[in-house]
């Protein structure tokens, strides 16, 4: 079995453009325009603004993603990012704040995730909160009538104690108060306490726990 060669260091930076082709364990990581890590990352804080791309396993406390960030999968206890967020396997976090496109290939797992998405169609396959689901189109978007129909969320499955959504096509949600705003379509909703669907949503099943 091949053995990974890691890197240690109490900060690493880029400024400008950098590429980093081992794992790396470090207090912080925070690079500024583009960076590139082709193993993984152990880190107490990531920030990253401009592109950057982390081909391993990402685990840190804090991240910060401002512009374009590319992940394979995340482990974090708070993650905050704008522009274009991807990971093309799981999220695990205890907080998920998004402003912008989130696309993630399997699964989000939090305590809380509150997403304001804008530009074309952002992508969660699995969705899973211990308390609370916010999903909702950018106000001055929603303003905006030719953006109805372009501008969406797509999941597969969303499960919170509350939950709460606008534009956002999905299988199946489960939660105990569930509000679907405007513009979504849902395959089945399972919830125990309430249901509120905005006029404009298309419900295919709905059911009682």
């Amino acid at each position: 079995m091949e053995t990974r060669t890691v890197e240690t260091a109490e900060h690493i930076r880029i400024n400008g453009a950098g590429t980093y082709r081992h794992d790396i364990q470090a207090k912080s990581v925070h690079t500024a325009g583009h960076g590139r890590f082709e193993g993984s990352i152990s880190t107490e804080s990531f920030k990253s603004s401009g592109s950057c791309y982390v081909k391993g396993h990402c685990s840190t406390k804090q991240m910060s993603s401002n512009g374009h960030g590319h992940f394979h999968s995340i482990t974090a206890d708070r993650i905050d990012c704008s522009g274009s967020f991807r990971a093309d396997q799981s999220v695990t976090t205890q907080s998920f704040h998004a402003k912008g496109i989130v696309m993630i290939g399997n699964t989000l797992t939090s305590r809380d995730v509150h997403i304001r998405f804008q530009g074309g169609t952002s992508s969660i396959k699995h969705l899973i909160t211990k308390e609370t689901i916010d999903i909702r189109m950018e106000r001055r978007l929603f303003l905006n009538l030719l953006s109805f129909g372009k501008k969406k969320v797509v999941c597969s499955s969303l499960e919170g104690r509350r939950v709460e959504i606008d534009h956002v096509e999905a299988d199946l949600i489960i939660g105990e108060d569930i509000q679907i705003g405007p513009n979504c379509k849902i395959g089945e909703v399972r919830y125990s306490k309430q249901l509120d669907i905005d006029p404009s949503s298309v419900i295919e099943r709905a059911v009682q726990i």
